[in-house]
């Protein structure tokens, strides 16, 4: 089998089929959204602060994370984590 591409991660095929574009335009609408719906003076509302490309990569990674290693309870894929989780 013949290789078209070598990848270094598996996040540039991931990129690549979106399109340098679609992080950053998923990015400005999510904000653009939030600030319509968010009200400085919401009652129980921690205020919005905007996503950034870097937060929503993170974001993708862990649903893909999740996706792929199923576990029963959700606090279990933070296993590991409780010294660095608030």
């Amino acid at each position: 089998m013949r290789t078209l591409r070598a990848e270094n991660d598996p996040f540039s095929p991931f990129v690549r089929f979106l399109g340098q574009q679609s992080l950053p335009a998923v990015v400005e609408a999510t904000n653009a959204e939030a600030a319509t719906l968010m009200h400085p003076h919401q009652q129980f509302v921690q205020p919005w602060t905007p996503l950034t490309c870097k937060e929503l990569v993170c974001w993708l990674s862990l649903l893909f994370y999740m996706a792929n290693h199923i576990e029963v309870r959700r606090h279990e894929y933070w296993r590991g984590f409780e010294s660095v989780l608030p």
